[in-house]
């Protein structure tokens, strides 16, 4: 196809996700979505440090640091211009999502081809996970924009030998590297690939102390987050509580579930629908009917997010986002499999690429952007009967401490309590030792035992969007004697 109409259909593709812009975080994850836009809130309200970033799930305490927030900063500093705004935190993340794509078209283009770039890109702009998370309030493409920018400057680099596209891979490896390292790390394997064909072995080597930016970089800031989460209190009281100080278990996982059958049905079936897409099955298995030029380097891409997975097994289980850096590849492969219609029934291509962007499309519309009224609802009420000041108890359903989505669409600060885990000495100790001044329980009925806890008489709010109600208890009104 020609530029302009390849431009126009991408375009479209892009504007598509203007009618899912609303004020709302939805699912899939809106868990993280909160801890995103509370890092950005509290950066707007009390300003932007990314060195000091917020939760609000640590009561007065706060200081807990996720990843490097400059994703975060950048749009606290756009709130200063227009107010804070969910809307306008989606502009920015849709834009980190147009920069990834257009940074993958040109690693594309690069390697093989216009017309495979122009096809690899609009799939790429189709594929369900992609539909969600290019305008849901996260920071992971604008990692991977920093990855493919990296990868893409290297690769011209190499192949050209100027050392300017040399400076600019390194200063994109040091934003990818600090924003979320697992999704450039991988890239490695065709770098070298790349390298070793380019006959560049010597020039790269030359020139390899440039990459201690990003390394060291990153090593400084692991260091200083270990620190910072290190000294978080010392809540053993609180079920399920863990310091941030030592994520391997939670990162990598086990080696033992790595040989069960069970969480490989789970990646293998994400990988099918979300990650691929009904639309671009057949397309899949056609690319691999023949082989694709440059092999090795496709392959090695490949190669480098099966490492990637197998490294970050547990995350890749727990959160369906983290399946982001098989989009490339796979858009590329079934691009590749649009080449096969073309070389023999090339009338058929326009049919086959649409038909495709349609069943992917369809598939995310059904699959997400649910909305939880009931956690607005929620939020909403404990927003109206608190003041700003005060930290509250959050107890609903397995919310557990580390849970943001009642406390985010409050605009509090305070703790999650899972319903399981409630224990009288536990609210005692949160609000004679933390200052919690309100407990807000999300239910039917209150728990027998609550009963004999001696709290004030609870304020109570039957909920529109649910058969429950939310009880809330000033702690500050609490003998607890």
């Amino acid at each position: 196809m020609n530029k302009p109409t390849f431009i126009g259909l991408a375009a479209m593709l892009l504007a598509a996700r203007f009618f899912h812009f609303g004020s709302t975080i939805d699912l899939p994850h809106d868990w993280r979505q909160c801890d995103t836009a509370y890092y950005i809130w509290d950066f707007y309200h009390h300003g932007i440090n990314p060195l000091e970033p917020a939760v609000c799930w640590m009561g007065g305490y706060e200081r807990v640091i996720l990843e490097f927030p400059l994703p975060e900063a950048a749009v606290a500093l756009l709130y200063q211009l227009t107010g804070a705004s969910i809307p306008v935190a989606r502009l920015f993340f849709l834009a980190c999502f147009a920069g990834a794509v257009f940074y993958f078209y040109r690693i594309v283009k690069l390697l093989w081809g216009e017309k495979l770039a122009q096809w690899a890109s609009l799939i790429s702009l189709s594929l369900p996970l992609a539909w969600y998370y290019s305008r849901a309030i996260h920071i992971d493409f604008s990692a991977i924009a920093a990855a493919h920018a990296m990868l893409f400057y290297y690769l011209r680099g190499v192949g050209e030998r100027r050392n300017v596209d040399l400076v600019k891979a390194v200063l994109a490896a040091t934003l990818a590297f600090l924003i979320k390292v697992p999704y450039a790390f991988y890239l490695a394997l065709p770098m070298l690939v790349f390298t070793w064909y380019a006959g560049a072995l010597r020039w790269v080597l030359l020139r390899s102390w440039w990459w201690l930016l990003p390394l060291g970089t990153f090593a400084f800031w692991q260091q200083y987050v270990h620190a910072v989460n290190s000294a978080a209190p010392d809540w053993d009281f609180l079920p399920h509580y863990r310091k941030f100080d030592d994520n391997a278990a939670w990162y990598f996982g086990y080696w033992s579930r790595r040989l069960q059958w069970v969480p490989w049905k789970i990646l293998l079936k994400r990988s099918v629908l979300e990650a691929a897409g009904p639309g671009t099955l057949l397309l899949l298995v056609l690319g691999l009917r023949k082989r694709i030029p440059r092999a090795p380097l496709f392959w090695s891409w490949v190669l480098g997010v099966v490492v990637y997975v197998l490294i970050f097994f547990n995350l890749n289980i727990i959160h369906n986002y983290y399946q982001l850096p098989l989009l490339a590849p796979i858009a590329i492969l079934g691009a590749w499999g649009l080449t096969q219609w073309s070389a023999s029934i090339p009338k058929l291509v326009p049919l086959a690429l649409g038909l495709g962007l349609v069943f992917n499309i369809t598939f995310a519309e059904r699959e997400y952007f649910t909305r939880v009224p009931d956690l607005i609802e929620i939020g909403w009420l404990i927003q109206q009967q608190t003041q700003e000041e005060d930290l509250v108890v959050v107890s609903y359903g397995k919310m557990d401490c580390r849970n943001p989505r009642v406390l985010y669409r409050a605009r509090r600060r305070g703790w999650s309590l899972e319903v399981a885990g409630l224990q009288r000495e536990v609210l005692e100790r949160l609000r004679r030792e933390e200052g919690a001044r309100v407990w807000a329980y999300v239910g039917t009925a209150l728990p027998a035992a609550v009963g004999s806890w001696g709290l004030p008489e609870a304020q109570v709010f039957k909920l529109e969007n649910s058969a429950e109600s939310l009880f809330l208890f000033s702690l500050a009104d609490w003998n607890h004697e």
